[in-house]
């Protein structure tokens, strides 16, 4: 809780210069609808090259916002270089893997990807019980057993998009060494890269966000649907 009084939630952005202006929108989708008794402290990871033309741009959020908002723009430097990328998963998708290390004394954090809408409040997540899981989020649109040959059968597959990270249990769990050796093991064939390591390293130890963040994917929520906790009335 902040001297003003206000409840303080840290989320966090990653990105290069290929993608400012989207991940502006979506900065500012959740700043513009925070509640009168939030704050948000929101760190953006950002590549080596990213230019000072670009931090600018985001950081002008933060002067219209002001009274719900710092940001922090945080240099990657060469951190994961090497790893497993694509056209459209570049190095900085894997930035979130490092913010229990980044960021010591935050216990919790949203990570949000830059192509987010936030519509609501966010408070509410500061006290969500995790159940001791280290990361809940959505269940992804990717099939189970496409991890299967990373040794995981009945797995539950998270859409890294959204995530709300328990960042003191992964970093009591030595979370940092057990990412390194399953890219030693695996480099080269990591399927969805950031998001095939969190679900495979991770995998025993994350959940399903609650329906009312938000659903990627119908299909698999419904046959998940057995938990009373995640059950929804109607699903299209």
């Amino acid at each position: 809780i902040r001297n003003d009084g206000k409840l303080t939630l840290a989320c966090s952005f990653a990105l290069n210069n290929n993608f400012v202006y989207p991940t502006l929108v979506s900065i500012t989708s959740l700043v513009d609808n925070a509640g009168k008794n939030i704050f948000y402290n929101i760190y953006i990871l950002v590549s080596p090259d990213f230019t000072e033309e670009n931090k600018n741009i985001i950081m002008t959020t933060e002067n219209k916002y002001k009274e719900h908002c710092k940001i922090y723009i945080i240099n990657m430097e060469n951190k994961f270089i090497g790893l497993d990328t694509n056209n459209r998963t570049p190095t900085a998708s894997y930035y979130r893997l490092d913010l229990h290390n980044l960021l010591p004394n935050v216990d919790r954090i949203v990570y949000m990807d830059g192509d987010v809408g936030v519509f609501q409040d966010l408070s509410d997540l500061i006290t969500l019980d995790m159940k001791g899981n280290y990361i809940l989020g959505f269940l992804d649109s990717s099939l189970p057993n496409h991890i299967e040959k990373y040794n995981i059968k009945n797995a539950i597959v998270l859409c890294a998009g959204v995530l709300l990270m328990d960042l003191s249990a992964l970093r009591k769990n030595n979370i940092t060494e057990k990412f390194n050796k399953f890219f030693e093991k695996y480099l080269g064939d990591i399927y969805q890269h950031d998001q095939t390591t969190i679900n495979v390293v991770c995998q025993g130890k994350i959940g399903i966000l609650p329906p009312k963040y938000g659903l990627w994917n119908y299909k698999f929520f419904r046959q998940l649907n057995v938990h009373s906790e995640y059950q929804i009335p109607y699903v299209t």
